[in-house]
């Protein structure tokens, strides 16, 4: 989605921020309140929701263009990773193991119940992504072309970037921020 939003095909939830936003939801979790899997998830959640809020208000002039959008979510993404590392080294020893444990990112410590949160959202999300594939489309010919077209082309791309962070954010909270190998 985030691709095909920015006509890039590099363009990635972690590159854009989303992922890093996730996992300092994640990490604060885990750090400030010792956190299980469920804390854990949602502030991995919160974390990327309010990254993405950020960076789409900061990336918003006159529309969204992709390139502003990954400009600015790389700057994020930058700025998350120093606040990631801070949090690490003020955090008491097994704390900030248990932390970077999540963060190198792994299924090892999933349980039941994490399937059973992850097939609900999905349940949710992906029929969601689906009906917005036509959208999708649209917009990859460009805003001038979805808009004669008919399609309300701001609205489109906010519910298009709001249902991929929460698959993003829900995959990170899931198994830990794990990066998005383009090459």
């Amino acid at each position: 989605v985030f691709q095909g939003l920015t006509r890039n095909p590099l363009a990635s939830p972690d590159i854009i921020g989303f992922t890093t936003g996730a996992a300092t939801g994640g990490i604060l979790a885990i750090v400030l309140f010792a956190g299980d899997s469920s804390q854990v998830a949602v502030g991995a959640l919160a974390g990327g929701g309010l990254v993405s809020v950020i960076v789409y208000v900061m990336s918003f002039r006159r529309g969204i263009q992709g390139y502003r959008l990954i400009l600015m979510g790389i700057g994020m993404t930058s700025i998350l990773v120093s606040v990631n590392s801070f949090i690490l080294t003020r955090a008491e020893f097994e704390t900030a193991a248990n932390a970077q444990r999540w963060l190198i990112g792994s299924l090892n410590g999933s349980a039941w119940g994490d399937v059973t949160v992850l097939v609900c959202a999905l349940a949710v999300l992906m029929p969601a992504a689906v009906l917005m594939g036509d959208r999708l489309r649209l917009l990859e010919l460009g805003d001038e072309h979805a808009l004669s077209l008919g399609l309300t082309v701001e609205r489109s791309r906010f519910a298009l970037v709001l249902v991929s962070v929460a698959l993003t954010a829900l995959a990170t909270a899931i198994a830990g921020p794990i990066a998005f190998v383009p090459l």
